[in-house]
């Protein structure tokens, strides 16, 4: 059963201070890489098999997806335009059947990008609208499904945040009166 893991990129140089480059260009904070070397310690430590890491091009993506990398000794990084802002969850979904390959289906498939995409790509694994959904800045969402593509539901198993740092099993949703 293929696994694939949906990271977030870390904590980016805010947009207010990075105004005079263009936002593709914004890096992570050395507080976001500080916070998301951590997280990637502690998943890790649960010994999860990640074969691949696709990523996104801009470089908050690419330095989380290193960060992850090098914590688990994946050696395997791809970038993909199919995980840029403003590209479909149909385009990931389709970049990661293309990099399923047959010897890597031993490990999960980690995709690394941007929001509102990594929501709108969990909405179309589980099959469902999480418009509610709290898809934090360097957290790493769990899903299984049966099959790339997937033909049905995947099952959400759980995520993490640099925060807490500790698998939680219950999808993070806003409450009603945040929004």
């Amino acid at each position: 059963m293929p696994t694939l893991y949906l990271v977030r990129h870390g904590v980016a140089v805010d947009q207010a201070d990075w105004a005079r480059q263009p936002d593709d260009d914004r890096p992570l904070t050395s507080e976001g890489r500080r916070r998301f070397r951590k997280l990637a310690g502690d998943f890790a430590e649960h010994e999860e098999e990640v074969a691949v890491i696709v990523s996104s091009p801009l470089p908050r993506a690419v330095m989380t997806a290193e960060i992850l990398a090098n914590a688990i000794g994946c050696d395997a990084i791809t970038v993909s335009e199919a995980l840029r802002p403003g590209r479909t969850a149909a385009d990931a979904i389709e970049e990661a059947v293309k990099l399923w390959t047959a010897a890597e289906r031993s490990g999960g498939l980690a995709l690394v990008g941007h929001e509102p995409g990594m929501t709108k790509l969990a909405e179309k694994l589980v099959g469902e609208s999480l418009p509610r959904l709290n898809f934090r800045k360097g957290a790493i969402f769990r899903f299984d499904v049966e099959t790339l593509p997937p033909r049905g539901p995947a099952h959400f198993r759980w995520w993490m945040s640099p925060k807490s740092r500790t698998r939680n099993e219950a999808l993070p949703l806003e409450p009603d009166d945040a929004r």
